[in-house]
């Protein structure tokens, strides 16, 4: 996507009522699955493109340094 999201489009995890909810046995945290899985396609790939633009821009400061 050429197009960059602001950080402020992407909706905010909702917490789980309980921390056993949260977390599986083997460490997963659930509430981020739920939370994904809430989302519709598109937002999806909003969220994933934001994350990608913001490892880019890390990237481009350490090989600037």
């Amino acid at each position: 996507m050429a197009k960059s999201c602001d950080q402020s489009t992407a909706p905010s995890p909702k917490p789980a009522t309980t921390p056993s909810q949260e977390y599986a046995s083997s460490g997963v945290d659930r509430s981020l699955i739920r939370w994904m899985l809430s989302l519709s396609p598109m937002e999806r790939l909003l969220v994933i493109q934001q994350q990608v633009n913001a490892i880019q821009e890390m990237k481009e400061q350490i090989d600037s340094d």
